[in-house]
């Protein structure tokens, strides 16, 4: 997304008339920071007021950008460098995944086609730990403001024969094939996944640009709203396992945790587990050191 900064008032009230004179639809706000949002064919401008009483907009549109800056007497000013490659397409497709590292659970890899959320909007994954309310909240925002999401789940008992990444490289290729069978003939689409390791060599998408790279949750929206849905699933299946696996030891109630390995918890339940059963449940990955 692209922004301007630091504008007054009267700056957005120009603004705001301008986008009425074009028949821009006005939106619901997503966040008590929004003071509005317009949409119109596939350009979104959110405009927000900040604790100092200012106001900044943010676009997807670079053509709009200029606009704003040529109403407002701004000079003109570049855009990001990933702006112009997502404008070439009509399709933009971020490709994420959560679960490949926790001893619990299935891995959930998640496509989302066109989300209108800048990245700052979006949870980040990795900032500690949430409610599963707040990944619902979290979904349901991605949901109202993404073209399509499409979700695979790859089983623990998938991850018994091989490599994992040359197992979540099949899987991701079978996912984005599936996406593109989705959109429509002849249209043109970039697919931006997160790199996990991932073998480039095995993955080739006819007319389509393929970008793989490290953290591009941080640039691209639709990465990073994967990368909370695939969370929230996951976290929904953990939920689950929780409620149905709980274990008596010492007249005490112990639950599967988080499914880190890391977790005292997790490592208290494995250990009781054992005790009564000859084998582990669907749920524990294989490959795992559990001692």
């Amino acid at each position: 997304m692209l922004s301007i900064k630091k504008l007054s008032k009267e700056d957005i009230e120009k603004i705001i008339q301008f986008l009425i004179s074009k028949n821009f639809s006005k939106l619901s706000v997503n966040s008590v920071w929004e003071f509005a949002r317009f949409e119109k064919d596939r350009a979104t401008v959110v405009i927000y007021h900040k604790k100092d009483s200012s106001f900044s907009i943010t676009t997807n549109s670079q053509e709009l950008l200029e606009k704003f800056h040529s109403i407002l007497n701004f000079p003109s000013i570049q855009a990001q460098p990933n702006q112009p490659l997502q404008q070439k397409y009509n399709f933009t497709i971020g490709v994420d995944e959560a679960g490949k590292g926790e001893l619990f659970g299935s891995i959930w890899q998640v496509a989302i086609v066109n989300c209108k959320l800048s990245p700052s909007e979006i949870a980040n994954t990795k900032s500690g730990k949430r409610s599963i309310n707040f990944w619902r909240k979290q979904f349901f925002t991605i949901l109202n403001n993404s073209q399509l999401v499409v979700a695979n789940r790859i089983l623990p008992a998938k991850l018994v024969i091989g490599n994992y990444n040359t197992i979540l490289t099949f899987e991701v290729y079978n996912l984005i094939k599936n996406v593109s069978k989705l959109l429509p003939k002849n249209s043109s689409r970039i697919f931006v996944i997160d790199d996990f390791g991932i073998n480039k060599k095995r993955i080739t998408i006819p007319d389509s640009k393929l970008l793989i790279e490290k953290k591009a949750d941080e640039k691209f929206a639709e990465v990073k709203a994967a990368s909370v849905v695939a969370k929230y699933l996951r976290e929904i299946e953990l939920d689950i396992i929780n409620r149905h696996f709980r274990l008596k030891d010492n007249n005490q109630i112990i639950n599967p945790g988080s499914g880190n390995l890391a977790n005292p918890q997790t490592k208290r339940w494995i250990t009781t587990w054992r005790k009564s059963h000859h084998s582990l449940p669907w749920f524990v990955k294989p490959n795992f050191k559990i001692y």
